[in-house]
């Protein structure tokens, strides 16, 4: 095993320890609950340090992908959405650069937060869906049980860092790279 692979192996079990083992040395459900929010916003700022440290692209929509489909439960449903979002914003956007480009990433981004702010039958506005929608099972955890979603979360949060680092540092990081580098 190459040493820096090594390494990271062992950063990431460290961490997935602390994080499994927080909850057991201080069991009070606020601050699991507050370690979940933590852990997605942490997923949030790697992906648009992703976006804006390796290519050098200033995009403000990235909350709206992230964002605008956290009411469904389907997983499925939730990329598919995604991915034809960005490439509708996206065929608008290519052409752009520099201070264009973010302007229209952040217009795309103020339109959906109001559609998603005004729509309160749809979406309940600023405050979400309220009610009894059920968690459905991922992978087989049910995830109605907070410690098994506190676990769930944390797994999830150390792959992703893990796949966020490999990106980083494969030859598709230094295409990105590049991009910023050199964006004629």
């Amino acid at each position: 095993m190459h040493a820096t692979l090594r390494r990271d192996a062992l950063v990431g079990a460290s961490l997935l320890l602390v994080l499994l083992l927080v909850p057991v040395l201080f069991p009070q459900p606020a601050l699991r609950d507050f370690l979940i929010y933590v852990m997605a916003y942490g997923l949030l700022a790697l992906s648009l340090n992703l976006l804006i440290g390796l290519t050098g692209l200033v995009a403000f929509g990235l909350l709206m992908q992230s964002g605008h489909v956290s009411i469904p439960a389907a997983l499925l449903l939730a990329v598919l959405s995604s991915a034809l979002l960005a490439l509708a914003i996206g065929a608008v956007c290519v052409r752009l650069k520099d201070i264009y480009f973010s302007f229209i990433t952040l217009a795309f981004q103020m339109f959906l937060h109001s559609i998603i702010i005004t729509w309160v039958g749809l979406t309940g506005g600023d405050q979400g869906l309220q009610g009894g929608i059920p968690r459905p099972p991922f992978w087989g955890v049910d995830l109605s049980n907070p410690r098994a979603l506190y676990a769930t979360c944390a797994v999830l949060f150390v792959v992703c860092i893990a796949i966020m680092r490999q990106v980083w540092c494969s030859p598709f990081g230094n295409a990105l790279r590049m991009i910023r580098d050199n964006p004629a």
